[in-house]
């Protein structure tokens, strides 16, 4: 188990200077790219 101060620095995005995740971010870009890409297929094949 570790402790906090050693989760604090494997994960700094739970840290008040960062509200938001990093892999929220991350997460939110690979949304909007399989989005466009569905749309853009869709568009394509139309």
């Amino acid at each position: 188990m570790a402790t906090l101060d050693e989760e604090d620095e494997l994960y700094p995005w739970t840290s008040e200077d960062r509200p938001f995740p990093i892999w929220g971010w991350a997460g939110a870009a690979a949304v909007f790219v399989m989005l466009a890409e569905i749309a853009f297929w869709a568009i394509i094949r139309w």
